[in-house]
């Protein structure tokens, strides 16, 4: 009978060194309690995503109380190759997952990628804005850059939905992200209806009233 029992707890412990093998270490490659807001961690993914070559096919971004979740595909040496990425976040912290779609084994490929991507888009950004902030904080006679700038993004497809609560593309509108820095001494005004789009058989599309 201690034979038995020897043997069962050996056949039990070896069976439990066998799961362990199977699992994939991807746990270092999370993303979890980021110190992010839910707009950091949509534009973040979406932004990610896109600088490594995936078509976005669907977007939902997060709200605190609503998970959100962002899909994409690519062409991997000759397979397509099709991720989403799960998106929860509260009032102080966000989860991030990405994972590949179909496919339980092998994930650590791609979670390492989207992970060390992620967080490099994330450090860049914070460089980016505290910069941005420090410079419109500095008196006109300190600022590095001077004159007005003025910068207008087109923000195509479903990349609306970052910054907009509805779905701009499925109405045909393409919004545009206006940002203008004036380092000077004088004070402009801007008027949306003065923007216009230019076609490529240089045609005026008027802009969409504000309200």
């Amino acid at each position: 009978m201690a034979r038995v029992v020897r043997v069962g707890g050996l056949c039990c412990l070896l069976l439990g060194f066998l799961l362990q093998a199977c699992t994939p270490p991807v746990r270092q490659y999370g993303l979890t309690q980021q110190k992010l807001t839910c707009d950091q961690a949509n534009s973040y993914s979406y932004r990610t995503l896109q600088g490594m070559g995936f078509a976005i096919t669907a977007l939902e971004p997060a709200q605190v109380g609503r998970p959100g979740k962002i899909q994409g595909w690519r062409d991997e040496r000759g397979d397509t190759q099709s991720v989403t990425v799960a998106i929860t976040c509260d009032a102080g912290t966000t989860d991030i997952d990405a994972s590949e779609d179909n496919r339980f084994l092998g994930q650590v490929d791609f979670k390492r990628a989207f992970f060390l991507a992620f967080t490099g888009m994330a450090v860049q950004s914070v460089v980016i804005e505290t910069a941005a902030r420090e410079e419109a904080q500095r008196p006109l006679e300190r600022k590095t850059q001077k004159g007005l700038r003025v910068l207008m993004e087109p923000v195509a497809g479903l990349g609306a939905k970052v910054d907009f609560d509805i779905d701009l593309a499925a109405g045909k509108i393409l919004p545009v992200r206006v940002t203008i820095n004036n380092a000077t001494a004088r004070t402009y005004a801007l008027d949306p209806a003065d923007i216009v789009l230019i076609r490529q058989d240089g045609t005026r599309v008027q802009t969409l009233p504000v309200d």
